[in-house]
């Protein structure tokens, strides 16, 4: 017999496979279906009369998801039966797909299918690849599906798009209406991108009437003017015109009261010329004596560098480096 088309077999709009498949198995046991097949299977009965007696079987498989009891049945009664096997393997693929086998299910089936199958495991491989096909088609199938959805969402937009479009135009136009003519006609100037005179200004980019623009332009007259009356304050609002008469002297940088800080004159930093400081460094071996000399001033042995016996010494109270004190 031949197999089902996975796609015709997703794209059926009739309910009762579908409705049957989600519903548990039916209650008659499938050891009954498998007997009468089988008696005519041994008997030397035409072709069509043992293809006859496997109909109840067949379409029980076509309609509803097995069981590992009814694979157990099948596979160790049938399972010589290509045909019957087949319609096996199918009905575990589709099943599966569409969700009536799950997988703790799908693993039992195929558990028993591999250890009992033939040496060569036809079933077996049957089976996985049904499993794999209608997996694929189902995937494909809601694919579709969605493809066509978004398609509808697509067009839904668009048609919202267009009647929101056609409802602003029209409040435009009915704004335009209540502007006087001479602002509606077109003038050469500088205006905004799209408009043509002042009136296309008000409605499209504004979207306001006539009277809403008079209202702002009489505002701002009168703010121009200053007839407008000063706003009561409420709670803690200021208005603007009250904060710019607040002395804000106290926000300016200043200098402190303290002595030397009132000048702003740049201070003058004077430093000593080189003449002036004749004192230089001079390395005095510490146990020599300070020569005396006249007016109370200490002379210095002038060297260059330290003597060997000086770095070397144990003892003594090192370099002494003094300065010469200035004239």
């Amino acid at each position: 017999m031949c197999e089902d088309n996975p796609a015709d077999t997703f794209a059926d709009s009739g309910s009762s496979s579908a409705s049957q498949s989600s519903d548990p198995i039916k209650t008659f046991p499938i050891q009954a279906l498998v007997t009468s097949p089988l008696s005519t299977y041994k008997s030397k009965a035409p072709l069509d009369i043992k293809i006859a007696a496997a109909d109840p079987l067949m379409a029980y498989l076509h309609s509803n998801a097995v069981r590992l009891a009814d694979v157990e049945v099948l596979v160790s009664t049938l399972h010589w039966n290509y045909n019957d096997m087949n319609k096996l393997a199918t009905n575990i693929g589709l099943f599966h797909s569409r969700g009536a086998i799950n997988a703790d299910q799908l693993e039992g089936i195929l558990t028993y299918i591999f250890t009992h199958d033939d040496p060569h495991f036809s079933l077996f491989a049957r089976t996985t690849t049904q499993i794999e096909r209608f997996k694929l088609a189902h995937e494909a199938y809601i694919a579709t599906h969605m493809s066509a959805k978004l398609h509808q969402k697509l067009i839904q937009q668009e048609k919202t798009r267009r009647i929101a479009q056609k409802k602003a135009e029209r409040e435009a136009a009915h704004r335009r209406q209540t502007i006087p003519a001479k602002w509606r006609k077109s003038e050469v100037g500088l205006l905004p991108t799209g408009c043509a005179s002042i009136a296309d200004i008000i409605t499209e980019l504004d979207g306001m009437n006539w009277t809403q623009a008079m209202k702002i332009v009489k505002a701002a007259d009168t703010d121009a003017s200053g007839l407008r009356k000063p706003r009561k304050l409420r709670g803690k609002q200021v208005p603007e015109r009250h904060v710019e008469e607040i002395d804000r002297s106290w926000a300016q940088t200043r200098l402190h009261n303290g002595p030397g800080l009132e000048n702003r004159a740049r201070p003058k930093v004077k430093l000593p010329c080189g003449e002036a400081d004749a004192r230089e460094v001079r390395t005095v071996n510490g146990m020599d004596s300070v020569v005396k000399m006249k007016g109370g001033k200490n002379g210095v042995w002038r060297q260059s560098k330290v003597t060997e016996q000086v770095l070397l010494a144990r003892e003594g109270k090192g370099i002494v480096i003094r300065l010469r004190p200035a004239a």
